[in-house]
């Protein structure tokens, strides 16, 4: 049988040091090697925002600076996208199945990372910032013009607050395409009607 050696992300003892676990089955492998990676455009996703900046707040920025930087902010929304439809492959396609493997974590305590409603979680939780920050790469430009022409009325920049609604794209099936359909379809059927508006589709 084979046994693969994993140290958990969501858990932790005294000094921080992440207790090691020998995990049987080859759907485990499957499912940290893929929550690794999740976490892993989840950390990028964070650093890029991070260098970036409040730069919709400066006043000496151009144009072009801002909207440099507005696709930098792009990027990191579709990291998180990514990372979102990671976690919830592994909630609703390797952890079901796992299951139905005979002898899984028989005797063994789960860790978090295996647990399908803590893989849930995680993709809510990417793709609720993904959205937040679909919403601020939206509003870069009225920001700036508030912050250089403070005060009511709101900028000739600001998006209307009714914008046209519009129908999720269609996606090809697929491998790959039942991943990114978690980051295209579900912001607008499944979570609310937060992205409605054409220019906040289209990162």
């Amino acid at each position: 049988m084979e046994v693969f050696s994993w140290r958990t992300t969501l858990s932790s003892q005294l000094f921080n040091n992440s207790p090691r676990l020998s995990l049987p089955k080859l759907p485990s492998e499957l499912a940290f090697t893929l929550l690794t990676y999740g976490f892993a455009l989840s950390n990028l996703a964070r650093m890029s925002v991070v260098a970036l900046g409040q730069y919709e707040y400066e006043r000496g920025i151009s144009d072009i600076e801002r909207k440099a930087k507005d696709e930098k902010l792009g990027f990191a929304i579709n990291l998180l996208c990514k990372a979102s439809a990671v976690f919830a492959y592994v909630g609703d396609e390797i952890l079901v199945e796992a299951e139905k493997t005979p002898g899984w974590l028989h005797g063994i305590s789960r860790p978090p990372e295996l647990s399908q409603e803590v893989a849930s979680a995680l993709s809510k939780m990417s793709l609720a910032s993904s959205q937040s920050l679909a919403i601020r790469k939206h509003l870069t430009k009225a920001a700036f013009d508030s912050t250089v022409s403070p005060g009511p009325p709101l900028p000739k920049s600001h998006p209307s607050p009714s914008p046209r609604r519009q129908a999720a794209p269609r996606m090809r099936r697929g491998r790959f395409t039942v991943m990114g359909r978690v980051c295209i379809s579900r912001p607008i059927t499944q979570h609310g009607n937060l992205l409605k508006s054409r220019n906040l589709t289209r990162w």
